[in-house]
């Protein structure tokens, strides 16, 4: 398995994969109080050399971090200093701060653990490849893909809901990404029924692939596959450079148990590092 300290892809490759998944996730979150008020428990903050995101309504880490460490700047102490009391009073208990390679990264791992903070878990798998379409056909599939109009927004968030099993107060926030300004967002149907979705952002130059999901009683159909090559078309035609995606990372040779992580593969990405989760021990 990668380290994390080692990756395939060069030092710029890493701070636009890194860029543009910070820029899509604060993005996502700046436009959560527009869909649900102000009672909102969802926060946001760019903090220095690193972006903080929070909502204790959804108690899993992707919705709470500190992410984006040293994209526009040396990230230092003091950044850690304030990221961590910041998540402690807005982020869910088992909020990570996630650690892409660059050249500091063994001072910041020292600074992380003088702060009760090490490595949990496998960490997420960071994925690129070219926008360019690489030729191969279209995999096999009964369902259809389509681009969404903002006033099929709803469909969006309840098959995100659906999907991940996330709360109902997330489906008009998500809903609200379809026709928002950077972001393309998809649907797969079988007839006319939604059953699975993913969204592409673009900025300066990379896309971003996020929101992938699919509903239990329909996986296993391509959906997924359909969605990730429908988006590589789009961005190419959008004159895109790259694209990144990522999923969590399997334990060691396990790989071919975790469907995201093979439909990716499958797709013409390769894995580029393995970016660590650091939590309170």
């Amino acid at each position: 398995m990668n380290d994390f300290t080692t990756s395939v892809a060069a030092p710029s490759e890493i701070i636009a994969m890194e860029r543009v998944e910070r820029n899509a996730w604060l993005d996502l979150f700046v436009a959560a109080p527009i869909a649900l008020g102000t009672a909102s428990t969802v926060r946001w903050e760019r903090a220095g050399a690193c972006a903080l995101i929070a909502d204790k309504g959804i108690p899993i880490s992707e919705f709470n971090r500190c992410i984006g460490l040293g994209l526009d700047a040396a990230f230092t102490r003091s950044d850690l200093e304030h990221a961590i009391p910041w998540l402690d009073r807005h982020a869910s208990p088992n909020w990570a701060i996630q650690l892409p390679p660059q050249d500091e990264a063994d001072a910041i791992v020292g600074w992380m653990q003088a702060h009760g903070l090490e490595r949990m878990g496998t960490g997420w798998a960071k994925f690129f490849r070219p926008a360019q379409s690489d030729g191969t056909s279209p995999a096999p599939t009964d369902l259809t893909v389509r681009e969404l109009s903002p006033a099929e927004g709803p469909h969006f968030g309840a098959t995100i809901v659906g999907g991940f099993g996330l709360p109902e107060f997330v489906g008009p926030w998500f809903a609200s990404l379809v026709g928002r300004h950077g972001w393309r967002v998809y649907l797969a149907y079988d007839g006319d029924m939604p059953v699975a979705c993913g969204a592409l952002y673009l900025d300066a130059g990379w896309g971003w692939l996020g929101c992938d999901t699919t509903l239990p009683e329909f996986r296993g159909r391509g959906a997924q596959t359909a969605l990730i090559q429908r988006r590589i078309a789009d961005a190419a035609a959008a004159g895109v450079e790259a694209l990144t995606a990522e999923t969590g990372q399997p334990a060691p040779g396990l790989e071919h148990s975790s469907r995201s992580y093979l439909n990716y593969q499958r797709a013409g990405f390769v894995r580029a590092y393995v970016r660590p989760n650091y939590r309170r021990v």
